[in-house]
């Protein structure tokens, strides 16, 4: 796609919110599991992939959270992590990206052995390694880790103090993911204490399966200075009147804080889609 002669590609971009788990090439996920015995919905990196998009498009992000179950099984081994981020900076560079962040949680990659420094380490070698590599082709790209802890366990104190540590290895931010409703920020408020006690920039994953109270908690209890997603603010905002070239809102005591301190929404459309936070236009 172009337009005037310039390449969308070519734009210069920058991703914030970029699941290291959610976007691993199909024939990397083959030869992953292969090394590890593991069985997969297809040997064919076609077919493979079309699993993936069918599965991601089950309208819940309960389901939708389910395709992670794949990726995150291939990445248990320094080996598999390493390339996998190895490969992520090299599609992000691909797609015209300078800046990338990339989110993950390391306590869902321990299953054969690794520690929490190690996957975190290995990790940072492939992003490295990535890094080499896109500059070896004259091209320039930087990144950051954010480490990430899921809300429905117990472990996030454990993942801040780890976000901390590594905060000049690689590391720029905190986040909480995985199912939203019942798991509020405000259960996780140790880490976010300590994060701010830290000057240690946080993003919380809200108003995406939960609505306003959830941003609420982000933006209360996790300090949060981005909000992953965050499309149910919309929630908080009343069209007054339309006219044909402007539309008037009134702003809710949530979104007024939002546009008045600033606070970055990182809107990811297609994800929406697919778990159902929004409906396509016109429905």
């Amino acid at each position: 796609m172009s337009g005037g002669g310039v390449s969308i590609n070519a734009l210069p971009k920058i991703s914030l919110h970029d699941h290291l788990d959610g976007g691993l090439r199909p024939q990397t996920i083959i030869e992953l599991a292969e090394a590890i015995g593991l069985d997969l919905p297809s040997t064919d990196a076609d077919v493979l992939r079309e699993w993936f998009v069918d599965q991601s498009s089950a309208g819940s992000l309960v389901e939708y959270l389910k395709t992670f179950d794949v990726t995150c099984a291939v990445m248990q081994t320094r080996d598999g992590l390493f390339r996998v981020a190895k490969e992520y900076v090299e599609d992000l560079a691909a797609d015209g990206v300078i800046y990338g962040e990339v989110r993950w949680a390391p306590e869902q990659h321990l299953a054969r052995g690794l520690t929490l420094d190690e996957a975190v380490e290995a990790v940072q070698d492939g992003l490295e390694a990535g890094i080499e590599h896109v500059e070896s082709q004259g091209k320039t790209i930087r990144t950051g880790q954010l480490i990430t802890a899921m809300r429905h366990a117990d472990r996030s104190l454990e993942i801040a103090e780890l976000a901390v540590k590594y905060r000049f290895d690689g590391v720029v931010g905190f986040d909480i993911a995985g199912a939203e409703a019942g798991f509020p920020a405000s259960n996780h408020q140790a880490a976010f204490d300590l994060l701010a006690r830290e000057f240690m920039p946080t993003t919380v994953h809200a108003g995406e399966a939960d609505g306003l109270d959830s941003i609420r908690s982000a933006l209360f209890d996790g300090r949060a200075l981005r909000l992953g997603h965050g499309v149910r603010l919309a929630e908080d905002v009343t069209i007054e009147r339309q006219d044909d070239d402007n539309t008037f809102v009134t702003l809710g005591p949530v979104a007024q804080w939002v546009r008045d301190r600033e606070v970055t929404l990182e809107v990811s459309p297609s994800s929406n889609l697919q778990t159902g936070a929004i409906a396509a236009w016109g429905e």
